[in-house]
């Protein structure tokens, strides 16, 4: 979103504030997509609203930090946006308590997030990456360039295999590496339909190409 003018603004943050109900479908969404890691859930879509906001805007408030990653540009509008709605503050993304991603430019920043300590991981940031597309593969070839990630760990039985455009295969090898449980980051990635896979600190990645793994 480039500059907007004040009754795009005001006409914006009226969508953005959400109602209870559509609060809680979307807690309700990241709770279970986290449960089954790998397993494609979905946002209801507001119009005119990145899907990548939606947890920004259902779980930010005056006690809560946030950073948009991505292009400077795209990001000021949706931040300033985020802050007028719930009251939650603006933080560089090591130090934020929730980040959302709004493209590739973002990705490298965001593995900049604070992880928490063994003695205190909850301190942990909440990671939101925005995607062009996710899928869950079920024996269904994979998009060219596609990156496939196979899931495995808590809430998996034996391994989940979805696939994901938008995210290269190291950016999942770097998140992954970087997780000790209990410390690491809690992560969700959204695409533009909506769909949701959520990626807990304790579960372990295997990302690749198709065609190379």
């Amino acid at each position: 979103m480039s500059a907007v003018t004040l009754d795009e603004f005001a006409r914006l943050a009226s969508v953005c504030r959400l109602d209870s109900a559509t609060a809680q479908h979307v807690f309700r969404a990241l709770m279970e997509s986290s449960a089954r890691p790998g397993t494609c859930a979905r946002l209801e879509l507001l119009p005119g609203v990145p899907p990548v906001v939606l947890p920004l805007l259902a779980m930010c408030d005056l006690e809560t930090s946030i950073a948009l990653c991505g292009d400077p540009d795209a990001c000021a509008p949706w931040e300033s946006l985020v802050t007028a709605v719930t009251g939650a503050r603006r933080d560089g993304p090591s130090t934020a308590g929730w980040i959302a991603v709004l493209d590739s430019a973002g990705l490298a920043p965001s593995l900049t997030a604070r992880r928490g300590t063994p003695e205190a991981p909850e301190s942990a940031a909440r990671l939101v990456i925005g995607v062009e597309r996710l899928r869950s593969t079920n024996g269904q070839h994979p998009a060219e360039r596609a990156t496939v990630v196979g899931v495995s760990g808590p809430g998996v039985v034996g391994t989940k295999v979805f696939s994901v455009e938008g995210v290269e295969p190291e950016f999942f090898e770097s998140l992954s590496s970087g997780n000790v449980f209990p410390c690491g980051l809690d992560v969700w990635l959204v695409d533009r339909d909506g769909r949701l896979v959520g990626l807990p600190r304790s579960s372990r990645l295997v990302a690749s190409h198709e065609g190379t793994n």
